[in-house]
């Protein structure tokens, strides 16, 4: 039941406060004595929309406060503890409007939100007239009463905590889906995994294509350098390697015969020159092979260059895409 409430600088009224004892109480006087401003204060206590010309001329704010005795009312103090604005059983409401229009509110001292104060309103005042909202019409009341009239309180409080985990439930599915459409999602998800399986290579082939890459990037330099090397190994020139070998070993086998000491030093150059025409012919078999092909050079340009985007798009390395 309501207790007290305090007003100052409200309307017409510069500051008055009223105590309620229990039972009923009847205010009387004439018209324009102020009796529709508790009603009025009662409304904004509850939530209702300020507005500016509510405070007294010439003041810079009005202040309205409330106290409740809410006694055996479990579904209030629940809700405060809900709320984190209990306080010992107190229930205190205080609103402050400003001459600009806005206001602050406040439940048990702690500052709140109209939504929370007209929530907490809506449960502790009911205003019966010709123009005023009426709360047996709502159908939140009329549960409440019904609830209240089969004391459904324990089975009221499963429902309230069934309710919260299915809210919590459809909270996490939304967050773990994004709020997107499910059916798109796996489209975009399938032309991915499609994408990957398309271009996606393993370790051992990524490096493979990469090789072969910079060989073909570079087959211009490579066959001249083997052409180069070649030269040098067994060219015409008198000062190939292969020539000046031979020259050295037939000069070794002369002077073994003078003196078989040396006969090792003519067999290690002649191992010298079976190496040397060893590399020349695979030097050759590998000039034979190397492909100047700028066709296929451009096909794996263009599958890198597709490896390269897909791994900035999916924010791995190409090797883990």
């Amino acid at each position: 039941m309501l207790r007290s409430l305090y007003v100052k600088d409200f309307a017409i009224v510069g500051e008055a406060e009223i105590s309620f004892d229990s039972g009923l109480t009847v205010v009387t006087g004439e018209t324009g004595a102020g009796k529709s401003l508790l009603v009025d204060a009662l409304l904004l206590l509850a939530g209702n929309r300020a507005e500016a010309n509510l405070v007294r001329h010439g003041c810079e704010r009005a202040e309205l406060s409330a106290e409740f005795d809410l006694g055996k009312r479990e579904d209030l103090l629940a809700w405060l503890r809900n709320e984190e604005l209990d306080d010992e059983g107190a229930c205190q409401l205080r609103r402050v409007i400003r001459s600009e229009g806005t206001s602050r509110a406040w439940i048990n001292g702690r500052p709140v939100t109209l939504i929370q104060m007209k929530a907490l309103g809506e449960r502790l005042i009911e205003i019966h007239g010709q123009h005023e909202h009426q709360a047996l019409l709502e159908r939140n009341q009329q549960l409440a009463l019904l609830d209240a009239f089969g004391a459904h309180g324990e089975a009221l409080l499963a429902v309230q905590t069934l309710a919260r985990e299915w809210r919590g439930v459809v909270a996490r599915i939304k967050d773990i889906s994004g709020g997107e459409d499910h059916a798109e999602r796996i489209e975009w998800l399938s032309h991915q995994v499609q994408e990957l399986d398309a271009h996606a290579l393993t370790a051992p082939a990524l490096a493979e294509l990469e090789e072969s890459h910079r060989r073909l990037a570079n087959s211009g330099q490579l066959l001249q350098g083997c052409a180069g090397l070649a030269d040098l190994l067994d060219g015409d020139s008198e000062f190939s390697i292969s020539r000046l070998i031979s020259r050295a070993h037939s000069e070794s086998l002369r002077l073994a015969a003078l003196d078989p000491a040396l006969e090792p030093l003519g067999q290690l150059l002649d191992a010298a020159r079976i190496h040397v025409d060893e590399s020349v012919d695979s030097l050759g078999r590998y000039q034979s092979a190397l492909d100047l092909d700028p066709e296929r050079y451009a096909e794996l340009d263009a599958q890198l260059a597709k490896l390269h985007e897909l791994s900035r798009k999916h924010r791995v390395g190409m090797a883990d895409l």
